[in-house]
């Protein structure tokens, strides 16, 4: 006859209560990170795919440090929308995502910033050189460097790190 422990594979050191209760938790943080890195079907992901329950998920994960890049609640009409995602000591990181009607804005910051395409078109003026950006570029801003966005394709998302 065999043991319960050969039976279901449990590890010696545990009972199957302590091994049960781990397969869920194991299972939940599974399920966590494989939505986290699903990026399938992202073309029908935006403001259609984030319900107010998904809202409400993602500022639940965010909490503990897990959340999903492409859930978001909505394409500002105009200007842009800026979600932080993450501080932590000097950093912090957000999303951003653009309408293609950009604010006529000057920006100079007090930190550093690095950001990244993640989705759509940009062009900016980075102290008199016009810079296009497409899907997967990344720019380095230097703290007290002027820039400033003059077109984006509407619903262009950005990840930004600033660097305080």
């Amino acid at each position: 006859m065999k043991k319960q422990s050969e039976e279901k594979h449990i590890p010696r050191h545990l009972s199957l209560k302590e091994w049960e209760k781990g397969s869920k938790e194991r299972k939940k943080r599974v399920a966590l990170i494989k939505n986290l890195f699903d990026f399938s079907g992202l073309e029908n992901r935006g403001p259609s795919y984030c319900t107010e329950e998904g809202i409400k998920e993602q500022k639940r994960l965010l909490k503990n440090g897990l959340g999903n890049i492409y859930n978001y609640s909505r394409i500002p009409k105009e200007g842009e929308t800026f979600d932080v995602l993450q501080k932590h000591k000097n950093v912090k990181i957000e999303r951003i995502v653009s309408s293609y009607k950009v604010p006529n804005k000057v920006y100079v910051q007090k930190q550093d910033e690095w950001v990244v395409l993640l989705k759509g078109q940009a062009k900016l003026n980075m102290e008199g050189k016009i810079i296009e950006l497409k899907e997967g570029d990344f720019l380095f801003i230097k703290s007290g460097r002027k820039h400033k966005v003059l077109k984006t394709e509407h619903g262009a998302m950005w990840l930004g790190v600033h660097i305080f």
